[in-house]
């Protein structure tokens, strides 16, 4: 099982993939309060609006942490022609 921790900055939204013990080190505060995401961590229960590429409306390190596995789905019939 997979978790995906989307966070949303100055460059953009990132979707990081991660193992629990990758996820545990990035979201446990140091001894100074820093996370890999940065301070004061927000998590979100709610998929945030998003237009020019960064969420708006939520509190600074929002992060958004979903738990599973991506499905790959698989074709039943092959396009072999199309036309425009």
């Amino acid at each position: 099982m997979s978790y995906y921790l989307l966070h949303s900055g100055e460059d953009g939204t990132t979707v990081d993939c991660l193992n629990e013990a990758e996820l545990l080190a990035r979201i446990t505060p140091t001894k100074f309060g820093d996370t890999y995401y940065g301070c004061n961590l927000q998590f979100l229960s709610y998929v945030p609006t998003s237009d020019k590429g960064c969420w708006t409306g939520v509190p600074e390190n929002s992060v958004l942490i979903i738990k599973g596995d991506v499905v790959v789905p698989k074709p039943i019939t092959t396009v072999t022609e199309w036309s425009l």
